[in-house]
């Protein structure tokens, strides 16, 4: 007998950590840094605290595991933001590189 399980793709880390990724309806970005802290950005870059990765897909932040799950060109991120399930796509709040 066959049963119809879905797969998704492995999580790539690499795409995700040390980026800016911004709260779709929201003037927030943040960046799970590669020093280990977590960074966000409103008007200024403030550290929010330390993070560790747990596979597959789960990092511990803030007294709180969050789950990261790709989409086409963004991320869909649970229990991060209000305890409800948010988009987040690249960055447009900061000029970086200009």
């Amino acid at each position: 007998m066959l049963s119809c399980v879905e797969f998704s793709p492995p999580f790539e880390r690499e795409e995700f950590e040390n980026e800016w990724w911004e709260i779709e309806g929201y003037s927030m970005c943040f960046n799970f840094h590669e020093s280990g802290d977590l960074l966000s950005y409103q008007e200024q870059i403030v550290n929010e605290g330390a993070w560790t990765f747990h596979i597959p897909n789960e990092y511990s932040v803030l007294g709180r595991s969050i789950f990261v799950y790709e989409t086409e060109k963004c991320w869909e991120i649970e229990e991060y933001f209000d305890n409800k399930i948010i988009t987040a796509c690249s960055c447009t709040l900061l000029n970086i590189g200009e």
